[in-house]
Protein backbone atom coordinates (compact mmCIF):
# COMPACT_ATOMS: atom_id res chain seq x y z
CA UNK A 1 0.00 0.00 0.00
CA UNK A 2 1.50 3.29 -1.34
CA UNK A 3 0.38 6.27 0.80
CA UNK A 4 -0.19 9.09 -0.97
CA UNK A 5 2.76 11.32 -0.87
CA UNK A 6 2.34 14.74 0.82
CA UNK A 7 4.59 18.30 1.26
CA UNK A 8 4.93 21.66 -0.48
CA UNK A 9 5.06 21.89 -3.88
CA UNK A 10 7.46 24.25 -5.73
CA UNK A 11 4.98 27.06 -5.91
CA UNK A 12 4.33 26.55 -2.34
CA UNK A 13 7.58 27.17 -1.90
CA UNK A 14 7.71 29.86 -4.50
CA UNK A 15 4.57 31.96 -2.58
CA UNK A 16 6.53 31.40 0.87
CA UNK A 17 9.58 33.06 -0.17
CA UNK A 18 7.76 36.38 -1.81
CA UNK A 19 6.00 36.84 1.14
CA UNK A 20 9.15 36.56 3.19
CA UNK A 21 10.66 38.88 0.70
CA UNK A 22 8.13 41.56 1.16
CA UNK A 23 7.79 41.29 4.95
CA UNK A 24 11.42 42.08 4.63
CA UNK A 25 11.38 45.01 2.51
CA UNK A 26 8.18 46.11 4.15
CA UNK A 27 10.30 46.15 7.46
CA UNK A 28 13.19 48.65 5.91
CA UNK A 29 10.67 50.84 4.73
CA UNK A 30 7.93 51.67 7.00
CA UNK A 31 10.21 53.00 9.16
CA UNK A 32 11.15 55.61 6.91
CA UNK A 33 7.62 56.70 6.75
CA UNK A 34 6.86 57.05 10.18
CA UNK A 35 9.48 59.13 10.35
CA UNK A 36 8.10 61.70 7.60
CA UNK A 37 4.87 61.40 9.35
CA UNK A 38 6.33 62.56 12.49
CA UNK A 39 8.15 65.38 10.58
CA UNK A 40 4.86 66.15 9.04
CA UNK A 41 3.42 66.49 12.46
CA UNK A 42 5.96 68.41 13.80
CA UNK A 43 5.72 71.08 10.86
CA UNK A 44 1.60 70.89 10.88
CA UNK A 45 1.82 71.97 14.75
CA UNK A 46 4.23 74.36 14.33
CA UNK A 47 3.20 76.51 11.25
CA UNK A 48 -0.74 76.44 13.03
CA UNK A 49 0.63 77.29 16.37
CA UNK A 50 -0.61 81.21 16.55
CA UNK A 51 2.31 81.92 19.38
CA UNK A 52 4.93 80.79 17.54
CA UNK A 53 3.63 82.13 14.26
CA UNK A 54 3.65 85.60 15.71
CA UNK A 55 7.66 85.33 16.49
CA UNK A 56 8.11 85.38 12.79
CA UNK A 57 10.31 83.21 10.61
CA UNK A 58 13.18 83.03 13.04
CA UNK A 59 10.94 81.39 16.00
CA UNK A 60 8.69 79.21 13.21
CA UNK A 61 12.93 77.65 12.50
CA UNK A 62 13.61 77.30 16.21
CA UNK A 63 10.41 75.53 17.19
CA UNK A 64 10.68 72.87 13.66
CA UNK A 65 14.66 72.62 15.13
CA UNK A 66 14.07 71.55 18.28
CA UNK A 67 11.23 69.20 17.87
CA UNK A 68 13.35 67.75 15.27
CA UNK A 69 16.29 67.49 17.80
CA UNK A 70 13.59 66.07 20.83
CA UNK A 71 12.23 62.77 18.18
CA UNK A 72 16.01 62.71 17.17
CA UNK A 73 15.25 63.08 13.40
CA UNK A 74 18.24 64.48 11.01
CA UNK A 75 16.85 65.76 7.85
CA UNK A 76 19.46 66.51 5.01
CA UNK A 77 21.06 69.66 4.55
CA UNK A 78 18.54 72.00 2.64
CA UNK A 79 15.70 69.53 2.73
CA UNK A 80 14.07 72.56 5.03
CA UNK A 81 13.64 75.82 3.17
CA UNK A 82 11.70 79.11 4.51
CA UNK A 83 10.25 82.02 2.57
CA UNK A 84 8.37 85.38 3.01
CA UNK A 85 5.24 86.23 1.03
CA UNK A 86 3.95 89.67 3.34
CA UNK A 87 3.06 88.30 6.50
CA UNK A 88 3.48 84.67 5.81
CA UNK A 89 5.78 82.40 5.93
CA UNK A 90 6.34 79.05 3.68
CA UNK A 91 7.92 76.61 4.91
CA UNK A 92 9.07 73.64 2.22
CA UNK A 93 10.47 70.22 2.69
CA UNK A 94 11.66 68.04 0.32
CA UNK A 95 14.13 65.50 0.76
CA UNK A 96 14.67 61.88 -0.13
CA UNK A 97 15.98 58.83 1.50
CA UNK A 98 17.98 55.75 0.08
CA UNK A 99 17.22 52.07 1.85
CA UNK A 100 19.73 49.37 1.27
CA UNK A 101 17.67 46.76 0.00
CA UNK A 102 20.08 43.47 -1.23
CA UNK A 103 23.59 44.13 -2.17
CA UNK A 104 23.45 47.48 -4.38
CA UNK A 105 19.94 47.42 -5.02
CA UNK A 106 18.24 50.32 -2.78
CA UNK A 107 14.58 51.80 -2.58
CA UNK A 108 14.39 55.87 -2.88
CA UNK A 109 11.63 56.91 -1.26
CA UNK A 110 11.04 61.04 -2.41
CA UNK A 111 9.44 63.09 0.70
CA UNK A 112 8.04 66.70 -0.25
CA UNK A 113 5.66 69.31 1.72
CA UNK A 114 4.46 72.33 1.71
CA UNK A 115 3.29 74.16 4.91
CA UNK A 116 1.78 78.33 5.46
CA UNK A 117 2.31 80.45 8.65
CA UNK A 118 0.56 83.06 8.80
CA UNK A 119 1.92 85.78 11.33
CA UNK A 120 -0.72 87.68 12.92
Amino acid sequence: MYARQQGMTLFSMLNIMVFVALVLLAMKIIPEYLENRTVKTILQDVTTDQDISSLGGTGIRQAIQKRLEVNNIRLPDGALRYSREGRQWNVDLTYERRVPVVYNMSVVISFSHHYEAVKP
